[in-house]
């Protein structure tokens, strides 16, 4: 993969070297320098922004959420949540893309 290149093969956007430097730079901040309400409020917004810029994925990740607090379930170390979220969320979103083309080939 090309660092100029700007889509992966199904159309999702590879976040660059610098955004994700950039935007792990701000969460260290926010996190570690400056906890308390002014950082709530900061995650309570991407929340709501997620929340509202793209409905059916929040509730798939809050139902995935769901699941794996069930007693029954395999649960991993908490760690690895975010991760798994993380990767949910890409994989979601690649078969969005899918689905999209298809979807425009039909029609």
């Amino acid at each position: 993969m090309s660092e100029k290149q700007k889509y992966t093969e199904d159309g999702l956007p590879i976040v660059s070297k610098t955004t994700a430097q950039v935007f792990l730079r701000d969460i260290f901040q926010r996190v570690v320098h400056e906890p308390g309400e002014n950082t709530r409020q900061w995650l309570n917004e991407l929340v709501n922004n997620f929340s509202r810029e793209n409905p059916n994925l929040a509730e798939l990740v809050q139902n995935y959420f769901r699941i794996i607090k069930e007693p029954a379930s395999i649960l991993p170390r908490p760690d690895q949540l975010f991760y798994q979220g993380a990767f949910i969320t890409y994989e979601v979103l690649r078969r969005q893309v899918e689905a999209n083309k298809l979807e425009e080939s039909i029609n």
